[in-house]
């Protein structure tokens, strides 16, 4: 075997080499399951459909309260967040995710949420994750700024991510706009859109430990 000959095939060697690594690893970094969302799948399900039910009674109670001149305020375990993810928004709102994707659960940072799914697609199964900043920045207006969004460990392009979120929430009947803050997409979400006769405004959003915290104010007439 000439010495050029063995060159080329070792460079075509070492080619494929880097080809097999790269599509392991590749393979390896999609399968990561994320320690919040390994946590929070390992809810029972009886629990998860009784934490629906007081998340359903916690929504209803603060509806009520809205309903009533004054200021009013709710919280929101992320237990019974999880719960209304694995129960009610599969039951009640079954085309809002796309085929692909099951089991949504939401874990709280100091100032962030994750939120993530097992997707499926073209046979590969991994799960995808986004890493949110809410804030409140105006009455009734909240700002979601994405942090990192993953498929396990691999970076999403955050253009995909951006579109997906939008197309939830104006699914879901939201006002939504998309913006950009220091190189991370920003959607702007309007709540509770102005209106002659609105007088509910949201003035509180906060996450205090493993709970959101929702609160506002109802004008007279």
């Amino acid at each position: 075997m000439t010495r050029l000959r063995r060159s080329l095939l070792l460079t075509f060697a070492v080619m494929v080499v880097l080809v097999v690594g790269v599509a392991t690893w590749t393979y390896r970094a999609l399968q990561h399951v994320p320690d919040f969302y390994a946590r929070a799948l390992s809810t029972p399900a009886t629990n998860q459909r009784e934490a629906s039910h007081e998340m359903n009674r916690q929504t209803a109670a603060l509806v009520g309260q809205a309903k009533k001149q004054g200021d009013w305020q709710a919280t929101f375990t992320i237990e019974q967040i999880n719960g209304w993810l694995s129960v009610d928004l599969v039951e009640q709102f079954p085309n809002l995710l796309p085929a692909e994707a099951s089991e949504p659960r939401a874990a709280l940072g100091e100032h962030t949420i994750s939120l993530g799914c097992h997707y499926v697609r073209a046979g590969v199964a991994s799960v995808i994750w986004l890493e949110v900043e809410p804030r409140l920045v105006k009455k009734n207006v909240l700002s979601l700024r994405i942090r990192r969004a993953r498929a396990g460990n691999v970076p999403l392009p955050l253009g995909e991510a951006i579109a997906v979120a939008s197309k939830a929430a104006r699914e879901a009947g939201l006002m939504i706009e998309a913006s950009e803050v220091d190189g991370d997409p920003l959607l702007l979400v309007t709540v509770l859109p102005d209106g002659k006769l609105q007088r509910v405004s949201v003035e509180l959003l906060e996450i205090r430990g493993d709970a959101i915290v929702i609160g506002g104010h109802t004008a007279a007439r």
